[in-house]
């Protein structure tokens, strides 16, 4: 039996649905594809792998089985990672490195999922992230018209300058090279990190599409495990110290937030992005942006709104003093009206 549910908020994404492939069915009662696929004697193995490429290149899912050999790079092996917890595909998260230094973060989760578009990290470790930016001079900004993401200036030679992000899992770093996480568009460079606001033993990292580009990664489903072995297609020695030429993306007509439902991850895909700029998060393990509960101002890092309980169909709601206003206006000419009523009553 497979659940099938039609979403409004799929509008506008280039396929006709999306298909879940968590490690358990979670809260709900369907059957997983893969394992059923499995049983039925359809696929030799209950895994399925991915290589995923860039704009300009292929990718390829696999289904039943996996080709070390064909998509990962030569003499790389799989390395393997048991999950922490079976609700998500998610491994223990032992530290994140920017230019060889250490990261002060405490998070120890981290989800693996093709579904997300950035790289998702709590609040607490987003400010660690760009303080080190911050911190080297780079000229930057959170910038409210690119959907809050961080941005900096970017000039040729500030973007050759960038350090490379390690995330390190099982005593492996795992790399993201400055052309996985962060978008050049016209001088600026716009980082690929989303936040949300999550603390304690419940905080997690996921590592979206930035991270699949240069990892060729197989899901066992038997095992309850995932591995990775760089991609063939790999940015991190082809492109890793290269500049390129920036972009021309068109801007988007309708900006959107991606929504919110704890504790399954859902995909807000943004209809009218370009490529590089949706936003999609997985159904199959979905993160909640509505407690990405506040606005940043563009000139400091500090909340100006704060919306964690106030929300319209799963979207943070922003007080409007125009329209409190006007809704004043409205209740004092009918507090009026009724003013005259009432005169004119006793008069008669």
């Amino acid at each position: 039996m497979l659940l099938i549910e039609d979403s409004w908020d799929l509008n506008g994404l280039y396929a006709d649905g999306i298909l879940g492939m968590a490690p358990t069915s979670q809260s709900g009662k369907a059957d997983l594809v893969v394992k059923k696929l499995w049983e039925q004697g359809a696929i030799p193995e209950s895994v399925f792998s991915f290589q995923i490429g860039d704009l300009d290149e292929n990718s390829v899912v696999t289904i039943g089985g996996y080709d070390v050999e064909k998509y990962a790079r030569e003499n790389e092996t799989l390395q393997w990672h048991n999950l922490t917890n079976k609700f998500w595909w998610t491994l223990k998260l032992e530290g994140a490195q920017l230019d060889g230094k250490a990261l002060p973060i405490r998070t120890t989760q981290v989800i693996i999922d093709t579904g997300t578009s950035f790289t998702l990290v709590p609040k607490t470790d987003y400010r660690i992230i760009t303080s080190f930016f911050y911190s080297k001079g780079y000229d930057c900004k959170t910038d409210r018209s690119m959907y809050n993401l961080f941005v900096c200036q970017c000039t040729d030679a500030e973007y050759a300058s960038y350090p490379t992000l390690e995330v390190i899992m099982g005593g492996t770093a795992y790399k993201l090279a400055p052309i996985n996480y962060i978008e050049r568009q016209e001088g600026v460079c716009a980082f690929k990190f989303m936040t949300m606001e999550m603390s304690g033993p419940r905080a997690f990292w996921i590592m979206g599409i930035p991270f699949f580009q240069n990892y060729y990664t197989v899901f066992d489903l038997q095992n309850q495990r995932v591995g990775f072995a760089e991609s063939k297609i790999s940015s991190l020695q082809a492109k890793n110290s290269s500049v390129v030429e920036e972009p021309k993306i068109e801007e988007p007509a309708v900006p959107a937030e991606p929504v919110i439902e704890d504790p399954v991850i859902s995909r807000d895909p943004l209809a009218n992005e370009t490529e590089s700029f949706k936003t999609t998060l997985s159904a199959a393990s979905r993160v909640n942006l509505q407690e990405f509960d506040d606005l940043i101002d563009e000139d400091e890092d500090k909340p100006i709104y704060h919306s964690k309980n106030s929300t319209w169909n799963g979207y943070p709601t922003v007080y409007c003093p125009t329209a409190a206003t006007f809704a004043y206006i409205i209740l004092g000419l009918m507090a009026f009206l009724g003013l005259c009523e009432l005169i004119r009553f006793y008069k008669n």
